[in-house]
């Protein structure tokens, strides 16, 4: 292995998503494993607030800097940024990392003034028709001399690179989803809500909003076969809440078919307790087109839904209504059901309790052989080894 403990990667991440993000999550650990010394840009969040590996930074550096770079369309702007940022870091790096737009509009600058190379991750695509010419601008012009970027499908990759001119034979195509631990938890939060042994558990995870289809899951469990139970939890920790008031609108004669999860996860691979039992992964999406979040960038998913990958990652069947990679991806492996809306969860659920091991079976495969970190690792490393050359 190299010496690279010289080397310094920064990974700015302005959403703070680093530990949910099941693929930065992996890229930074190879990275360490590869002996380069690796720090994470990001705003103050209560779970990595002791995390040597993070450089954070409070509430009013964080309103600043996406009033200068998303609400304010002026290129100079971006300096001001830039010399936030530089106070707050206090130290140079070889390799600046940009997540999305924001982190490659930040990197950008950086870059410049440490003459490092520049690397982008996109998980979320913004399009100029859903925003502006100008807003898309700062991104192009960000996303120049690019050393190398990732992105999670051959679609999306398309996608990106017509929105933000980027050079394709410097595109690292690597789905959203962690290396798979082949250890199980020895405890599981359905046994801690006294789910019953003889139930059948589907697990909804991740952002519980319009987005994801929330309250039409949960209108849809009065339906669903008597031994079904359904197990909630909000990446955001407001599960509860959210519940509390689906109750309180609907006044619902099912309350004891829906249990909540209110356990904090600290990163995406300690989901293992939380899903442990679960027989089948509900995954919804809905592009409401609210927002420059919402709309295409949503319609077009495919391989970046984390929740799918961290379903599969541990054998659980998938119900979704996704009709494009993972459509294709279903049709290949068989690893659970598409439906076209969630009225239609009850006979999704008939089909995987008759089929529950045969789908396990299949689940685990597509993930090893589409998903795994571990399948691109090599790339990636290839890819931030070439840079230092």
């Amino acid at each position: 292995m190299k010496n690279n403990a010289t080397k310094k990667i920064l990974i700015i991440n302005p959403e703070g998503s680093y530990l949910t993000n099941p693929t930065l999550s992996a890229f930074g650990r190879s990275l360490v494993a590869r002996g380069y010394s690796v720090k994470i840009f990001a705003p103050k969040n209560h779970l990595y607030k002791d995390d040597k590996r993070f450089i954070s930074y409070g509430v009013l550096a964080r309103k600043i800097k996406t009033l200068l770079i998303e609400r304010l369309f002026f290129f100079n702007l971006d300096w001001i940024a830039a010399i936030i940022n530089l106070i707050m870091l206090r130290e140079a790096f070889d390799l600046v990392i940009g997540v999305d737009r924001q982190g490659i509009v930040e990197a950008a600058p950086l870059c410049r003034l440490f003459g490092a190379r520049k690397g982008f991750f996109s998980f979320e695509i913004m399009f100029e028709d859903e925003t502006s010419k100008l807003y898309k601008k700062r991104e192009v012009t960000a996303c120049e001399k690019i050393s190398f970027w990732v992105v999670q499908d051959e679609v999306r990759a398309r996608l990106i690179s017509g929105e933000n001119k980027l050079d394709c034979s410097s595109k690292i195509v690597v789905p959203v989803a962690s290396a798979k631990n082949s250890q199980t938890a020895n405890s599981s939060v359905r046994n801690y809500l006294g789910i019953s042994r003889s139930s059948k558990v589907a697990a909804l995870i991740g952002s519980l909003s319009e987005l994801t289809l929330f309250e039409e899951v949960l209108d849809s469990v009065g339906a669903w076969p008597n031994n079904w139970v359904l197990l909630v939890h909000d990446k955001d920790g407001t599960t509860r809440s959210k519940i509390e008031k689906y109750f309180a609108k609907t006044q619902c004669s099912y309350t004891h078919r829906i249990f909540v999860s209110d356990k904090t996860i600290g990163d995406i691979d300690g989901l293992g307790e939380l899903l442990n039992g679960v027989d089948a992964g509900i995954a919804f999406y809905s592009a409401t087109y609210k927002s420059k979040y919402l709309g295409k960038n949503v319609e077009f998913i495919g391989a970046s839904s984390g929740k799918i990958s961290t379903y599969a990652m541990y054998g659980i069947p998938v119900i979704t209504n996704l009709s494009d990679w993972h459509s294709d991806m279903l049709a290949k492996y068989n690893y659970g059901v598409r439906i076209d809306s969630p009225s239609y969860i009850n006979g999704a659920l008939d089909y995987i309790e008759k089929n529950g091991e045969w789908l396990k079976s299949n689940t685990i495969k597509f993930y090893e052989q589409q998903l795994d970190y571990r399948l691109f690792e090599k790339s990636l490393m290839d890819a931030v080894e070439k840079c230092f050359e």
